[in-house]
């Protein structure tokens, strides 16, 4: 809950700064990466979190890595889906 709970925060902030520097295109494009990015940042840290003890350190970050890696192949598969679909007339 600690890690998600920063995201919020850390907007408040980049949100209306992004917004005043470069516009509400720039600002979209911030708040839209970082819902997108959500998923394989928690993926991460559960993987470290549950396994740090019993496979070692290095070992679950490895394993967060390529966890982290896959949902964000998944997100971006499932975005570029979502487009496609978006281009379809009804």
């Amino acid at each position: 809950a600690g890690l998600l709970s920063t995201a919020p925060v850390i907007l408040s902030v980049l949100a209306p700064t992004t917004h005043h520097r470069y516009g509400v295109d720039a600002t979209s494009t911030l708040l839209r990466g970082t819902l997108w990015s959500v998923p394989a940042t928690m993926a991460f840290a559960l993987v470290v979190a549950t396994t740090a003890t019993a496979i070692g350190g290095l070992a679950a970050v490895a394993a967060g890595l390529v966890c982290l890696v896959a949902v964000d192949r998944l997100m971006t598969l499932g975005r570029s889906r979502l487009r496609a679909h978006d281009r379809v007339a009804p």
